[in-house]
């Protein structure tokens, strides 16, 4: 066997176990990848950067753009809810209407982003209804992973299919060449759930949280009213801490802002202490504060200048969905000192099945956990460029830029117009991008904010390897090797192809697994005698065949909002992944050959 060869060896298992045991963030792992092939010598250092310049990184940061910019005008908390509307309160109707648009939306957004639309809505929607949401947020998070197959930029693994091909020669595909099996997959999803539901699905059982709270559902009217009261210097509460004070525990109500010298400061910090001319906004109900006012010898006064910094235009409500592999996973409230870092109240944490608006501080947040949060819709805006959150509410004032609706929506539209031109889905998109920043629906700093600089770093990083594969002569080495079985039987090479890039994604991340086997399979197939294209794009589609285990950042997004344990997606998740494998191979070898 070549040295060249064994070292590519060496670096695929290097890249197998690194993205296995993330031990290493996958942008950390995928630079670590990147050097060792230049300092092993497999790729030249112009080789080890051509991934950063390639068109499936253009095409990623143009999407992440675009999707950034339409979700900034608002134009998605639209449909989500005029889809709601429509889906109504059945669970087999709300299931498979929701799902049939969110696997629409996926196609051109990105899924995660697309599934956290829905979650909050799907939660209330549970407590309303008593169906159990573990019913509902599995099949629609499926439906968003299945929507990256819609088209050719669903997916960062399509968008790697094509650049794959580019390279090797061959003829990309065109934005909506897949279309035909995405839209058989979604509605192979459908009726996976409509017929199989029952018996895939996990019912309620003691931890779907209790219902004595159904009131908190349609709009955020937590509870009645702000009331007003002063510090004075014979007040029991004066020098005491907020931590001390234990509104919350004792009381059931939340500081949400305090005027003194005449400024206001909203969600004072656990430690803020209270002092002589204080005004405190105090949010409960008028008995709770009576007694507060009893027990530390504080009066109810008329709010002025706080009370008209507490305005609907300048404050509100919202939910925050923690993100897959935010940087918050594993840390509580106060740990992050979330009060002080963000400048907002935290109201009620939504765990699991749990709804937690007690005292929670202390509770590690999960991926996929809600807070719903008051304070300056300035500060709830912030958060909402944050990567470590979704947040999924309305804002109020400028945030969601209503008057660049229909900006937005053309430069969307004419992106996918112009690949219909001859312009290659990269160029078409980055277009696209570029017209968001010239019409005002980003600025130039939000653009740059929305793309996900670890996915890019990733693609990026670990481009070099499909280089070194094919260069060393790799790819052709097992090609040779395993072609002799396959040689003459193509269905059998396809369904080959298929199970391997299935196993590979729920080991690997899809990405990873993308750019380590779809240049195999092309050398492979060329070998063989049978066109690659086909070959590759049953690989990108199969990259996506996710839902066996958590490991799509959709699954882990649900995980945690559904209570959902991994015997849960096993159960479920292994009727679709064959469903799904038995589909797209057969539509490839149909229509595509």
């Amino acid at each position: 066997m070549d040295v060249q060869i064994i070292l590519t060896l060496f670096v695929l298992i290097l890249t197998v176990f690194l993205f296995v045991t993330e031990i290493l963030r996958s942008d950390v792992s995928a630079l670590i990848i990147l050097t060792t092939l230049v300092i092993l010598g497999l790729v030249t250092p112009q080789e080890a950067f051509e991934g950063f310049s390639s068109e499936a990184v253009i095409a990623m940061v143009g999407v992440m753009v675009i999707s950034s910019g339409i979700q900034r005008t608002g134009l998605m908390i639209k449909a989500s809810r005029y889809i709601l509307d429509v889906a109504g309160r059945n669970e087999k109707r709300l299931v498979g209407v929701v799902s049939i648009f969110e696997g629409l939306i996926s196609a051109f957004l990105q899924n995660v982003g697309s599934a956290a639309l829905f979650i909050p809505a799907l939660m209330r929607i549970s407590r309303l209804t008593g169906i159990p949401s573990r019913r509902i947020l599995l099949p629609i998070g499926y439906a968003a992973v299945i929507g990256g197959t819609v088209t050719m930029i669903g997916s960062a693994t399509l968008i790697l299919v094509n650049d794959f091909l580019l390279s090797a020669g061959y003829e990309p595909y065109g934005l909506f060449d897949v279309t035909p099996v995405g839209i058989a997959l979604v509605i192979t999803g459908v009726f996976y759930f409509f017929f199989f539901g029952r018996y895939v699905l996990p019912d309620s059982d003691s931890l779907e949280g209790d219902m004595e709270q159904e009131g908190i559902v349609e709009s955020w009217n937590l509870v009645s009213s702000i009331y007003y009261v002063r510090v004075v210097g014979t007040s029991r509460l004066k020098g005491v801490t907020r931590k001390e004070a234990e509104l919350l525990k004792n009381y059931n109500l939340y500081l949400i802002a305090l005027l003194q010298n005449n400024d206001v400061l909203y969600a004072p910090w656990t430690h803020t202490r209270f002092t002589d001319g204080q005004i405190l906004a105090l949010m409960g109900v008028k008995e709770d504060v009576s007694r507060f006012c009893s027990d530390f010898g504080v009066t109810i006064v008329p709010g002025g200048k706080l009370a008209d910094s507490m305005s609907n235009d300048l404050v509100g409500f919202a939910e925050a969905i923690i993100r897959p592999k935010s940087h918050l996973i594993g840390k509580s409230i106060f740990e992050l000192n979330f009060r002080k870092s963000y400048g907002l109240e935290p109201l009620i944490l939504f765990s699991g099945q749990n709804e937690e608006n007690a005292e929670f501080s202390d509770r590690p947040l999960n991926a996929g956990d809600t807070i719903v949060v008051q304070g300056l819709w300035d500060n709830i805006r912030k958060i909402s460029s944050d990567h470590d959150f979704y947040v999924t509410t309305h804002i109020e004032g400028d945030t969601y830029r209503r008057t660049k609706e229909m900006s937005a929506l053309a430069c969307f539209l004419s992106s996918i117009f112009l690949t219909f031109t001859g312009l290659s889905i990269a160029v078409s998109f980055l277009i696209g991008a570029i017209g968001m920043v010239l019409l005002g629906v980003l600025s130039s700093h939000e653009a740059y904010r929305s793309v996900e600089w670890e996915v890019i770093v990733l693609i990026g990083g670990i481009f070099p390897l499909s280089v070194a594969l094919s260069e060393s002569g790799f790819a052709s080495w097992i090609s040779g090797f395993i072609g002799a079985h396959l040689a003459g039987n193509l269905l059998l090479f396809l369904v080959a192809t298929g199970i391997v890039m299935t196993v590979s994604t729920i080991i690997l991340s899809n990405i990873a697994s993308t750019v380590v086997f779809v240049p195999i399979f092309i050398q492979m197939s060329s070998d063989l005698g049978i066109h690659p294209a086909p070959v590759a794009l049953l690989a990108g589609i199969c990259a996506s065949n996710s839902f066996i285990l958590p490991t799509h950042q959709v699954n882990a997004l649900i995980k945690s909002p559904g209570n959902y344990k991994n015997s849960d997606f096993i159960r479920a998740g292994l009727g679709m992944t064959v469903l799904f494998l038995v589909v797209s191979v057969s539509l490839i070898y149909l229509f595509y050959y």
